[in-house]
């Protein structure tokens, strides 16, 4: 590349094919015969290439605060009927703070990337026929492409990695929460496209 636009060129506004393109000026090193001076084309640009590594779908990244495991408890004691005594309340714990040691004030905690896989087991309780635990795992991610990130750590080739909607995703889905799987678990959950 030898120049990119400093602006966008929006195409289609205020329809669902809406589209940004910048532009962006290539030098060919071969260039084929049959090119011409002030023509314009479509050009695919690769940045970076991983070989031989764990990718996750990118639906299935999502991101939690580092005491994950202490809300994924307050809000199942929360489910279950008992409340967290103490100043803050309920609001707080559920935006994500944890009671600091400053006289009781909230504060924010750190988020981390996560992904969950699927287990049978967790905290020694075996999962019924049909379901699994969706159990939260921090990843560390590298490059990307339009469908994939490609993982340096945190999930293992084989592990079950659990997709779905944002909302199912980020708001819903819990650390140890009970999941029903899918026709598509064969199909899909031993790492096949």
């Amino acid at each position: 590349m030898s120049e990119i636009a400093h602006t966008a060129q929006s195409m289609n506004l205020g329809s669902q094919e809406q589209v940004t393109n910048f532009k962006v000026k290539v030098k060919m090193t071969d260039p084929p015969g049959n090119i011409r001076p002030g023509m314009s084309s479509t050009v695919n640009i690769i940045t970076e290439v991983r070989n031989n590594v764990i990718s996750i779908p990118i639906q299935s990244l999502t991101a939690r605060s580092e005491n994950y495991k202490k809300q994924a408890k307050s809000k199942a004691m929360k489910k279950k009927g008992g409340r967290k005594k103490g100043k803050g309340g309920r609001k707080k714990m559920d935006e994500g703070g944890t009671e600091g040691k400053d006289n009781g004030r909230w504060k924010k905690d750190k988020t981390i990337e996560v992904v969950f896989i699927l287990k049978d087991e967790f905290d020694g309780e075996e999962a019924p026929k049909d379901k699994k635990y969706a159990i939260v795992i921090p990843v560390d991610v590298d490059v990307d492409s339009e469908t994939h990130y490609a993982v340096k750590s945190g999930v293992a080739e084989g592990d079950n990695i659990v997709t779905g909607s944002y909302k199912a995703i980020s708001r819903e889905l819990q650390h140890g929460t009970l999941v029903s799987v899918g026709n598509d678990f064969e199909q899909y959950g031993k790492g096949k496209e």
